[in-house]
């Protein structure tokens, strides 16, 4: 395939995954907020999967997580390396999920909100996948002011990602609310840069 038809997140898969080998500050807090939810009974959705390396933090936790990314290239080096008895990883649009109604408990997502163009199609799609009483855990990286988030932010849109940094702690919150979400928590992790996590339920119909 021609470098030029690549998904640009096909080719960082490898080294992607190597980076996040690296215990972040912050990032164990992120894995006992997610297992918080998980019961051996939840059928768990995990959003932007990447590489698998959140996926073995938590499967073992509940009775078992589908696993999807846009990506095939992260796909891959998540089967290759973070294979899991109750983990199965799919290649998936977050904006077109390929499952039925009510077919999850719990859907997490770490990381992935900030950098999809169409984040509102994220939730309804995730709305139309949970149950009515289900949970989704979604961390993301969001604005605290400091000068290395604002250079990070500039890079970002430099290289197209205008969605990196769209939220400050509160404004986060507030999209949820504003896409019909109820936030039943709302907490922050610092960790390399701010991470903002909400714990809500979906719409009612």
């Amino acid at each position: 395939m021609a470098l030029r038809n690549m998904n640009p997140w096909d080719m960082a898969a490898p080294l992607y995954r190597l980076m996040l080998t690296i215990e972040y500050p912050g990032y164990r807090r992120l894995y006992r907020l997610i297992r918080a939810y998980l019961s051996p009974c939840t059928k768990a959705l995990e959003l932007g999967c990447g590489p698998g390396n959140i996926t073995v933090k938590v499967a073992d936790a509940c009775r078992y997580v589908t696993a999807t990314d846009y990506a095939a290239g992260m796909i891959a080096q998540a089967q290759a390396h973070h294979a899991h008895s109750n983990v199965e990883y799919r290649q998936a649009d977050a904006t077109a999920l390929p499952f039925t109604e009510d077919s999850f408990d719990v859907a997490y997502t770490v990381n992935m909100l900030h950098v999809v163009s169409n984040p509102r199609a994220v939730l309804a799609e995730t709305a139309r996948v949970l149950t009515p009483d289900g949970r989704l855990i979604a961390a993301t990286f969001t604005r605290d002011g400091s000068v290395r988030a604002g250079l990070a932010a500039r890079l970002a849109r430099l290289i197209g990602h205008g969605q990196f940094f769209a939220w400050n702690d509160q404004t986060y919150r507030d999209f949820f609310a504003d896409c019909g979400w109820t936030v039943r928590r709302h907490t922050t992790v610092r960790s390399l840069f701010q991470i903002s996590v909400v714990i809500a339920t979906p719409p009612l119909d």
